[in-house]
């Protein structure tokens, strides 16, 4: 080396010591250190967003009724149902709660033989064969759902496919799961109540061995309304945004703002509706309202910004009628009682208040600003969406009258709104211009750019170092983009790929899958199974074919619109055998 600095000019070698070494900066320490910098500033970039998705991701799912899974099997098998509970004349829902309470939705039979629809007395006595255990097939499940929904009927032929009465309802589940002749109270019962308010939490639930145990899983009824609330929309959704929870928690943080600086609603004097406007529709599946009862607990809908539209008062699984503002608003509570809210995956939010004689549902809103389980009459609840095209949909029932009244009616406004046949209650996501964030999926590019070129703008440290370190800084974060791409592309999903099949041969993870089901069924008050040795290759019993009976076919029912991107059942035309005998 130093053969090489006798060839170069005394005075070079000085300017370089004195003025082009300090310039570049290319002690070895530091540059380690610009690197490692730009590559931790990489990955900072890409976890902020990522845990903001996710965490809000986490959020929003512990405020659903239903997992995620059960959400979309709701929504794929909604229409089938619907056949099934026309043919076997019960209410549209009740295929699915029943699935829901017996089989936690899932398509497969579980290990007592009583299949998806926990069919103990009609396997029991005879009736059935036993249901094989595992895995099963559309066309099994469209057929067990008939054979539950028949069974439904028998125990409680009062109930109809227009049965919206909730003590009706509530009473035929019971009799589904304990028999006609019990006389246990609905409201006691935790096969039906539990999860549904906070006096109805963890209840104690009688197994079909006689077992005691304290119920995590929700009963029929909550599950019942989370089920007719995801369906009381249209159209059908499609995927659920992964971006979603992100807006509508900080759409909720916005409107809790609002609705602490807004001035409270005035409630007394209690305003009256304006009986030359509407007066109550009665007939089909409305009755007329109850008149006196206690004083305060009768709804009133009074907006600061005046209802515009509303539709006409119609029938379906929560039968009332839409509204519509002309501007977003905030929703005052109409009336005092304990409130609980049903969401899903898509955003959709319902609430309810319930006192001793009222049950009050709107559906459609763009956020609740209260976590109260308990509200007083005007105190603010939610935030109602403006303009036509995105209204908000009101039920009322009647619990003293025992029907579904006309909520019209409510509306205490000197402006009568304008009714409209062609408004209705509609898919809020589809509709709501800021929850459409894949439209702007093409700017997130752009948007990275502009964020990290004004981060290096403004880190005056690394601009002022040299050339050197700034070329040093950038290859670190080239190299950690680079990697982070290969993992995604390349690295993770043959990796996954490959997990799954592992998981999907190995005798292990049956067994653990067996012993699992087994052990939450006999935590969540679910059938106890009968002791099952396990051995690696377990041979199932052969299933005793049924007795031929004169054939009741299943018509093909349409097919439920399923989410995009999934796959719908189809539902082919099937024979329910069942021989004839008690229920």
């Amino acid at each position: 080396m130093s053969a090489w600095a006798a060839w170069i000019p005394p005075w070079l070698r000085e300017w370089a010591q004195q003025y082009l070494l300090p310039f570049l900066k290319v002690q070895i320490r530091e540059l380690l250190w610009v690197f490692l910098q730009g590559v931790l500033e990489t990955l900072l970039l890409f976890a902020l967003p990522a845990t903001a998705v996710v965490g809000s991701q986490k959020v929003w799912e512990g405020r659903y009724r239903l997992t995620p899974a059960q959400q979309e099997t709701v929504a794929r098998w909604a229409q089938v149902a619907d056949a099934v509970a026309r043919l076997e004349d019960v209410p549209p829902v009740t295929p699915l709660v029943l699935w829901y309470k017996e089989g936690g939705l899932r398509a497969v039979n579980p290990d007592n033989c009583e299949g998806i629809m926990g069919l103990h007395s009609a396997v029991r006595s005879g009736r059935l064969p036993c249901f094989p255990p595992g895995p099963i097939d559309d066309a099994e499940v469209a057929r067990q759902l008939r054979l539950g929904a028949r069974i439904f009927k028998e125990h409680c032929p009062e109930v109809h496919y227009t049965t919206t009465d909730p003590a009706t309802l509530k009473r035929c589940y019971l009799y589904y799961n304990a028999g006609r002749g019990t006389r246990l109270d609905p409201d006691r019962s935790g096969y039906v109540m539990n999860g549904y308010d906070a006096a109805h939490q963890n209840m104690l639930h009688r197994t079909a061995s006689g077992q005691v145990v304290p119920l995590q899983v929700l009963g029929a009824w909550p599950v019942h309304l989370a089920i007719q609330a995801q369906l009381n929309r249209t159209p059908s959704p499609g995927l659920p945004s992964p971006f979603l929870p992100v807006v509508r928690l900080l759409q909720e943080g916005w409107d809790r703002l609002w609705a602490w600086a807004a001035p409270p609603t005035r409630i007394r004097p209690r305003p009256a509706p304006n009986p030359s406007c509407f007066s109550p529709a009665v007939g089909e599946c409305f009755v007329a309202p109850h008149r006196g009862g206690k004083d305060g607990l009768a709804p009133i809908l009074r907006l600061d910004t005046p209802v515009r539209w509303v539709g006409e008062a119609t029938c379906g699984l929560f039968p009332g009628a839409a509204m519509a503002t002309e501007q977003a608003v905030l929703l005052p509570a109409p009336m005092p009682g304990r409130l609980a809210f049903y969401t899903d995956q898509w955003g959709d939010l319902t609430l309810q208040i319930e006192n001793e004689e009222w049950i009050l549902w709107v559906s459609g809103l763009r956020s609740s600003v209260t976590g109260s389980k308990e509200v007083r009459a005007g105190e603010p609840l939610g935030v109602v969406r403006g303009g036509k095209a995105r209204p908000f949909y009101v039920a009322l029932y009647d619990k003293v009258a025992g029907g579904y009244v006309d909520p019209r009616f409510l509306l205490a406004q000197s402006v009568c709104p304008e009714v409209d046949a062609e408004l209705q209650r509609s898919f809020s996501t589809k509709e709501d211009g800021m929850s459409n964030l894949a439209a702007l999926l093409p700017f997130v590019p752009l948007l990275l750019g502009l964020v990290w070129a004004l981060w290096l703008f403004f880190k005056k440290d690394l601009l002022a170092k040299g050339p050197i370190q700034v070329l040093t800084y950038f290859f670190g974060v080239v190299l950690t983009l680079w990697i982070i791409g290969w993992i995604v592309d390349a690295f993770l999903p043959s990796w996954v790929a490959q997990r799954l099949l592992n998981a999907r041969q190995s005798q292990d993870i049956r067994v653990i899958q067996q012993v699992s089901r087994e052990i939450l069924n006999e935590v969540s008050g679910g059938p106890t199974p009968a002791v099952v040795v396990y051995t690696p290759a377990p041979v199932l019993p052969t299933p005793v074919p049924p007795t031929p009976v004169p054939a009741v076919p299943l018509p093909v029912s349409p097919e439920a619109t399923p989410p995009q991107g999934s796959v719908a059942p189809t539902v082919p035309v099937f024979t329910a055998q069942m021989a004839p005998g008690p229920g």
